[in-house]
């Protein structure tokens, strides 16, 4: 979620490379033609995570292919609420958490499980704790969904004190999330709805009707969302306890899950996030 648009410039330079680049000289052997990777491939999108409270470890497929974790670290506390954040500028989340026994947001930069270098008192206990960068910043900052009013609170000073931001959207019942669906750099308020298993998003940020709406997963589902395709924006996903599964509507049309990775236990609490690079692996240009 955060530098969206370092990655969108990076997508326009990788563009100009492949169709700048200068014809090779004539030879006797036959040519054949390059194969150019998508700029998904170039550009890894956000990664499936989980956290296990039974033992305070945040676990991340980083390669997504469901295999074994590539990132691990411990981090928090059984009764804590696990989440992921870009707090520090780099590109990369870290393991966060919201303790509701102070209000307290605490998350590990160092990403090392020791004590948290990030931590502001925000919040009541009886709210929903989100991250997201709101003010298109590239830092995510603390925020969180008041149910009794419907009502979300971010603390974009990021100094504990009164919301910079608040915004009234969604309904008590709904799941609250944080996602970019459009691409500007900042993260909007999101909602979903389990009863029309609908996502809604309000990109106008005004409180009014939701400008993005789209159908996607059951209602059992753990809703998320994440920028899995690398495109600079976050589209719908789920977690499905029941097959262990993370699925993604990349095309975000509410067809069927264009990405899917099974990853997990079901009792994990769902995450996905940013835990490489700003720019993912470092692959070639073209392969032949």
């Amino acid at each position: 979620m955060s530098a969206r648009i370092l990655m969108m410039l990076a997508m326009m330079l990788l563009t100009l490379i492949v169709h700048c680049s200068p014809t090779p000289a004539a030879s006797s052997a036959p040519i054949t033609p390059p194969q150019f990777l998508t700029i998904a491939a170039q550009l890894q999108g956000d990664a499936p995570c989980v956290f296990r409270p039974s033992a305070q470890r945040f676990f991340c497929d980083t390669a997504r292919d469901g295999g074994t974790e590539e990132f691990t670290v411990a981090f928090g506390a059984a009764a804590d609420i696990p989440l992921l954040g870009e707090v520090n500028g780099t590109g990369r989340d870290v393991a966060c958490a919201f303790r509701p026994s102070n209000q307290r947001f605490l998350c590990d930069t160092a990403r090392d499980g020791g004590a948290a270098e990030f931590s502001v008192q925000f919040g009541d206990a009886s709210d929903t704790p989100l991250m997201g960068d709101v003010d298109g910043d590239g830092r995510d900052e603390p925020c969180v969904f008041r149910p009794s009013n419907q009502r979300f609170f971010c603390d974009t000073a990021r100094d504990g004190g009164a919301a910079e931001f608040v915004v009234q959207f969604g309904a008590a019942s709904d799941t609250p999330l944080m996602g970019d669906v459009d691409g500007d750099g900042r993260d909007e308020p999101c909602v979903f709805r389990p009863s029309a298993q609908r996502f809604f998003c309000d990109t106008a940020r005004d409180g009014g009707a939701a400008e993005f709406s789209v159908q996607f997963g059951d209602a059992s589902d753990t809703p998320l969302m994440g920028d899995v395709d690398g495109d600079g924006r976050d589209e719908p996903c789920v977690f499905r306890p029941s097959i262990q599964r993370f699925l993604c509507d990349t095309a975000r049309d509410g067809g069927n899950a264009e990405f899917e990775v099974s990853f997990g236990a079901a009792s994990d609490i769902p995450l996905i996030g940013s835990l490489g690079q700003p720019f993912g692996v470092a692959l070639p240009l073209v392969v032949r």
